[in-house]
């Protein structure tokens, strides 16, 4: 029966691999779309994005890791 510091360590490793695919997909999109960096950041700069957004940004990097 895995520890607690396994499973906390094997979902770290799996979303850390999800958050690199993200931002690859991130920066290859916005080479053909030039107003996405301008988008995503007044969209960061809003208070509600954190609350709204972390959740399923960690599942979606969760689950392509």
């Amino acid at each position: 029966m895995p520890t607690l510091f396994q499973s906390i360590q094997g979902f770290a490793g799996a979303s850390g691999v999800g958050v690199l695919c993200l931002l690859g997909l991130f920066l290859i999109v916005s080479v053909f779309a030039d107003n996405l960096p301008t988008v995503a950041t007044l969209l960061l700069g809003s208070n509600s994005w954190t609350a709204i957004a972390t959740l399923p940004i960690l599942v979606v990097a969760y689950v392509i890791g």
